[in-house]
């Protein structure tokens, strides 16, 4: 299930390195499913990827900054 609500976003990776590939992974999958869908409103393509973009950036700053000592 940990896996499960890593993908999902509701829960952060431990390493920044994985949380930016599972983030930047949403991106690729939602241009994928613009590019599929045959989106040609430029909103859509700018605001979706953008602020996708955006929260992968956010969410590996709050891992990064995370005191991960055990």
């Amino acid at each position: 299930m940990k896996h499960f609500e890593l993908l999902m976003g509701t829960k952060l990776a431990k390493t920044p390195g994985v949380q930016l590939a599972v983030d930047l992974t949403g991106v690729a999958l939602a241009i994928a499913i613009l590019l599929i869908g045959g989106v040609t409103n430029v909103w859509a393509w700018t605001l979706l990827p953008g602020g996708l973009l955006v929260a992968a950036v956010i969410r590996t700053t709050i891992v990064a900054r995370r005191d991960n000592t055990p």
